[in-house]
């Protein structure tokens, strides 16, 4: 390629590393050749733009008024912004800001990507440690209800044998003292027959 040292020429060049630039570069108003007919649209003779495709690896040399528009710079000569900021600008390799480079772009988004993956399984697992603990207290509370209903059914007949055999004492006392009773009836009957006195017919009186 021919005047890389041309002078009003600056020489770009797009690294191996970076995608191909792609500049659309203004240069001034179109340039429209008016149709011969009134009403129909004209020719455009000259957009307006100069467009330059750079594949990587490659240069090309432009006019250097387009410099600022395809970098721009701030007082400490980082890129901060422009149309392909990361070209590299008369064999000068370029500071960007790390918002304008590509690769680094690239970098940080993998390195977010994989800070939310990360992010993502913490919560996954914390989500599945906190299921796993639910479910054991929902065992425990469970089998302590289980052991709860199996103590109490215990207590429940343990209650149930005890009135049973304390209404069969009582029968029991109930059927001794009615049988007790019936004893000391028999007994005393034949007692009180024997005290009363025996009186004569009052026809045999005064003989």
């Amino acid at each position: 390629m021919q005047g890389f040292n041309a002078p009003g020429m600056t020489k770009w060049t797009c690294p191996v590393n970076k995608p191909a630039a792609k500049l659309k570069l203004y240069k001034g108003p179109p340039v429209i050749i008016p149709h011969q007919h009134e009403g129909f649209p004209g020719t455009v003779k000259d957009t307006g733009y100069l467009e330059v495709t750079i594949p990587p690896g490659e240069s090309c040399l432009l006019p250097s008024g387009f410099d600022s528009a395809i970098q721009s710079k701030d007082a400490n000569g980082i890129v901060q912004s422009g149309a392909c900021p990361w070209l590299i600008r008369d064999d000068v390799e370029p500071v960007l800001h790390e918002s304008l480079d590509p690769i680094e772009q690239q970098r940080l988004q993998a390195e977010k990507d994989a800070e939310a993956a990360r992010a993502k399984g913490v919560q996954a697992a914390a989500e599945e440690a906190r299921a796993k603990a639910l479910k054991e207290e929902a065992e425990r509370l469970q089998r302590e209800n289980d052991e709860r209903a199996k103590a109490d059914q215990a207590a429940r007949e343990k209650l149930n044998a005890e009135l049973a055999e304390v209404t069969k004492m009582k029968e029991e006392l109930a059927a001794q003292l009615a049988q007790a009773k019936k004893a000391t009836e028999d007994a005393k009957a034949p007692a009180e027959s024997a005290e009363q006195p025996k009186t004569e017919p009052k026809g045999k009186a005064g003989k």
